[in-house]
C-alpha cells in the first residue's frame, strides 16, 4: 500500500443511526474506486468493513472498522463505525482521530436517536461535516423530509449540494448545484445533461440558498453577490470550502450505494473540501504531566508521536493496535516509550489495514494510520513516542459505568486466554 504525504491524505469518520447505509456506502466507494472488483452486502455477511463472525450473524457493525481507499492520488481513511447505541464509544475513538465527518442519514426514515447522539459527538469533537441522504432508491424514500427533518434538528447551517432527479424507484440521477451539471444514470452508463425542466425550479431556489450561504459568511463575497446578484463557480467553491472548514456550513449529498448512484461524488467531495489532516487545540500535544504543548501540528519532520486508538485481539495475530501518527514516522524495529504506561515496546510486525485484511509495510508517515501488532503493553487512548521526543495526547474521558459484571473462564487453564481476549 502506498504511503503518502499529509496533504494527500484524508482521515474521515463516517457516523449515522444503525441501519442508515454507512457499510453499504463503504462497500458502494471501494468499488468505484476498483479496490474490489465486487461488491458485497450487509445481508450476505460478506462486506469489508464488517468481518467479525457477530456482525456477519447480525448484519449490523459491532466495531469501527479503518477501511483505506485510494482515489484519484489521495489516501481516504474511513472509519466505518456501528451505529447502534451500545458502540458509541467506537465512534468517540474514530471521531477523536478524524479531520471530517460524513453523517449518513436514510431517506425514507430522516433523522433518528441515533442521528442525534452522533452530531453531538461530531461537534464535541470540533470538526467539519457533511450529511448524505442515503438510500434514495428505497420505497419511501424522500429528498425533501429528510432534508428538512436535518434542518429541523440541525439547524440552518444546513445546505444542498446535491438534489436528486426522482426518488425511490424513480431515482435516476442527480443535479450538482455547485457546478450545475446533471447526471442521469441509465442501463448502468452515467450520461451527462441538461437540468431537467421539472426540476429547474427546485435547482434554482437550493441553488440561491446555497449562494445566499456562502456569502453571509465571508464579506468580500457578500460585497460581490450584493453587487452582482450572484457569484461565479469560483467564487462559490472557495467559499464553501472555506465555510466547511469553520463548521459553518454543513453540505447535503445523496446516494444509493445499490446503484453507485452519488458514491463518486462523496469521494471527490471529501478530497476536495475536508481539510487534510491538522491539530487543533484539543488535540495538541503536551509535555507530560505539563500544559506545555510540544506538538500543535502535523509534523514529518520531528521525531515520531502517535496515539493509539483502538485495540482489538486477532485470533491469529494476537493484540493488534490501530495508531495515527502525528509527527515523524513509525517504523518497524523500532522501540517506542508508551508514555501511559511508562514502559517501551519494539514495533516489530507493522501493518495497513482494511477491513480484516492486513499488508504489511516498513513504515507509516505523519498524517496516517495504520495497525501495530503484538505489543506487550499498549491499549487504547496511549501515546507512543520516541523515547528522546516525550509527548503526551489526550484521549477520550468516558462516562462513569453504573452496571459491573464479572466474567470467569469454565476452565482455569482458559484464564489466561480470557485476560488477552478482553484487554
Amino acid at each position: 500500500m502506498k504511503t503518502l504525504e499529509p496533504s494527500k491524505i484524508r482521515n474521515v469518520s463516517f457516523v449515522s443511526h444503525s441501519g442508515a447505509g454507512k457499510t453499504s456506502l463503504v462497500e458502494s466507494m471501494l468499488f468505484v474506486s476498483k479496490t474490489i472488483d465486487k461488491k458485497g452486502s450487509t445481508d450476505k455477511g460478506n462486506t469489508v468493513s464488517d468481518f467479525e463472525p457477530e456482525e456477519v450473524k447480525r448484519h449490523i457493525s459491532i466495531s469501527t472498522s479503518l477501511i483505506p481507499i485510494f482515489w484519484k492520488d489521495y489516501k481516504i481513511n474511513i472509519l466505518d463505525t456501528p451505529g447502534f447505541l451500545e458502540f458509541f464509544a467506537e465512534v468517540r475513538g474514530a471521531l477523536r482521530v478524524s479531520e471530517g465527518a460524513v453523517v449518513l442519514v436514510d431517506a425514507s426514515s430522516g433523522v433518528e436517536v441515533g442521528t442525534e447522539r452522533v452530531w453531538e459527538f461530531v461537534k464535541e469533537e470540533e470538526i467539519p461535516a457533511c450529511f448524505v441522504v442515503s438510500r434514495m432508491d428505497r420505497e419511501n424514500a424522500n429528498f425533501e423530509k429528510a432534508l428538512s427533518s436535518i434542518r429541523d434538528f440541525f439547524g440552518s447551517d444546513v445546505v444542498p449540494l446535491i438534489l436528486p432527479i426522482g426518488q425511490g424507484q424513480n431515482f435516476k440521477g442527480f443535479i450538482n448545484l455547485l457546478t450545475g451539471e446533471a447526471k442521469i444514470f441509465e442501463g448502468g452508463n452515467v450520461k451527462e445533461v441538461d437540468v431537467p425542466d421539472s426540476e429547474k425550479e427546485k435547482f434554482d431556489m437550493y441553488r440561491n440558498e446555497l449562494v445566499e450561504k456562502v456569502a453571509e459568511n465571508d464579506e468580500e463575497l457578500l460585497d460581490k453577490y450584493l453587487n452582482e446578484g450572484d457569484l461565479s463557480p469560483e467564487d462559490i467553491k472557495k467559499g464553501l470550502k472555506e465555510g466547511i472548514k469553520n463548521k459553518v456550513i454543513f453540505p447535503v449529498l445523496v446516494s444509493s450505494s445499490v446503484s453507485d448512484m452519488g458514491t463518486e461524488e462523496i469521494l471527490d467531495f471529501i478530497i476536495d473540501e475536508f481539510p487534510p489532516p491538522y491539530l487543533d487545540e484539543k488535540r495538541y500535544g503536551k509535555k507530560p504531566n505539563s500544559d506545555e504543548v510540544v506538538v500543535d501540528s502535523i509534523d514529518p519532520e520531528k521525531p515520531f508521536s502517535g496515539l493509539v486508538f483502538k485495540t482489538f485481539t486477532d485470533p491469529f495475530v494476537g493484540r493488534i493496535n490501530f495508531v495515527k501518527v502525528y509527527t515523524g514516522k513509525l517504523t518497524s524495529d523500532m522501540k517506542v516509550l508508551n508514555i501511559d504506561k511508562d514502559k517501551e515496546e519494539r514495533v516489530s510486525n507493522l501493518f495497513f489495514i482494511r477491513g480484516k485484511n492486513q499488508e504489511k509495510t516498513d513504515k507509516i508517515l505523519a498524517g496516517d494510520m495504520g495497525v501495530i501488532a503484538k505489543l506487550n503493553h499498549t491499549l487504547t487512548g496511549d501515546t507512543l513516542c520516541d523515547s528522546n521526543f516525550k509527548v503526551k495526547y489526550d484521549w477520550l474521558k468516558y462516562p462513569e459505568p453504573v452496571l459491573s459484571y464479572a466474567v470467569e473462564p469454565k476452565r482455569k487453564e482458559d484464564e489466561d486466554r480470557l485476560s488477552t481476549a478482553i484487554f
